[in-house]
C-alpha cells in the first residue's frame, strides 16, 4: 500500500487529498511516506503549509516505481496463486545497486499484494487481480 500512497501523494501533491482519494487517514499516509523516506535515506517530498512538492530525488523515484506499481497490480491468477502458496519458493537476485533498489520496491509491492489476497474472499481476489 505504501507505493500506492506514494503515487497518490505525488499525483495530488497534498496528503489530505491523497488520503481522501484512497479512503485512509492523512496521518497514515504521512507516517508511511516518512518511514519510506527514512528507509531509502532520501527526502521524497518537500512539505509545505498548503501541500507538498516532489524533490528531484522524489521525481526520479516516482518515475521508477510507477511502472512497477502498475505491473504488480496486473499479476495473473496463476502468478498470484504461486505467490500465496506456502510450499512455493521464489528467488530473486541481482548485482547492481539500482537493481537492488528495484527489487526492494518490487518485493514490497508483491508482499503487499499477497497480504491483500490472503485477506480477501475469492470474489474480491478476482477484483484485485483484474487489470
Amino acid at each position: 500500500m505504501t507505493l500506492i500512497q506514494l503515487l497518490s501523494v505525488a499525483e495530488h501533491l497534498n496528503f489530505r487529498h491523497a488520503a481522501g482519494a484512497l479512503g485512509v487517514t492523512q496521518s497514515s499516509i504521512s507516517t508511511r511516506i516518512k518511514a519510506l523516506e527514512e528507509t531509502l535515506g532520501i527526502v521524497l517530498f518537500e512539505r509545505r503549509h498548503r501541500g507538498v512538492r516532489l524533490t528531484e530525488a522524489g521525481r526520479r523515484f516516482v518515475a521508477e516505481v510507477s511502472p512497477v506499481s502498475s505491473r504488480s497490480t496486473m499479476l495473473s491468477g496463476r502468478q498470484a496463486r504461486l505467490l500465496t502458496a506456502r510450499s512455493d519458493t521464489s528467488r530473486l537476485g541481482c548485482t547492481a545497486r539500482s537493481r537492488q533498489d528495484f527489487l526492494l520496491i518490487f518485493v514490497g509491492a508483491i508482499a503487499q499484494l499477497t497480504r491483500e489476497l490472503s485477506r480477501a474472499s475469492s470474489k474480491d481476489r478476482r477484483h484485485i487481480l483484474s487489470p
